[in-house]
């Protein structure tokens, strides 16, 4: 009886901490900063949905191709952006906002994080997704093997983006690839 007792108890607490979930994950779902991560699955969506062509050229080095792709795996090519995303719980209190004119900017007050800047450019002051005009971002990337610093800017009114990252392996030489997309209607 005792042990039936004990497992009565412990099925209680599991439903009632499984009653409380849903709570949490709610209160989670609220957005701290501009949610990139919504800004470019949508940016994704209507590429996929047009017919455009993209245009890439990358650059290793001195080595540089250029690309006129038909078919393109646009969340693909625009992952990075979304990975930008600082939208976490855990760092609500980890990047200081600061707002001037028509300008956002998020910047890491740890150093620990990839994600160390966010610039949100816009239109006006409305600060309306519809009206972002140029995001820049800047991870860095420190540990043992490799260092990593890239910086991503994407104009959003030029259907276009760069992505320019310099790394160092711990037993190499710096080396820098830039990567260019344009979209093409």
């Amino acid at each position: 009886m005792h042990q039936a007792f004990r497992f009565s108890i412990s099925f209680l607490l599991v439903c009632l901490m499984a009653c409380q979930a849903p709570i949490q994950q709610e209160q989670s779902k609220e957005k701290v900063f501009f949610d990139l991560k919504q800004y470019f699955n949508k940016t994704i969506e209507n590429l996929e949905q047009s017919s455009s062509v993209l245009d890439k050229t990358v650059k290793i080095g001195t080595q540089t191709e250029t690309k006129i792709l038909q078919e393109v795996d646009w969340a693909q090519e625009l992952q990075v952006f979304v990975d930008a995303d600082i939208n976490k719980t855990a760092w609500m209190d980890k990047y200081d906002k600061d707002t001037v004119g028509q300008r956002i900017s998020y910047i890491a007050n740890d150093p620990s994080l990839k994600t160390q800047k966010v610039i949100l450019d816009f239109l006006n002051v409305g600060y309306m997704a519809e009206n972002l005009d140029k995001v820049t971002i800047e991870n860095q990337t420190n540990n043992v093997l490799y260092q990593s610093q890239e910086t991503l800017t994407y104009l959003s009114l030029q259907n276009q983006w760069v992505i320019r990252r310099t790394q160092k392996v711990a037993t190499g030489n710096a080396e820098i690839i830039e990567i260019e997309g344009k979209v093409n209607k």
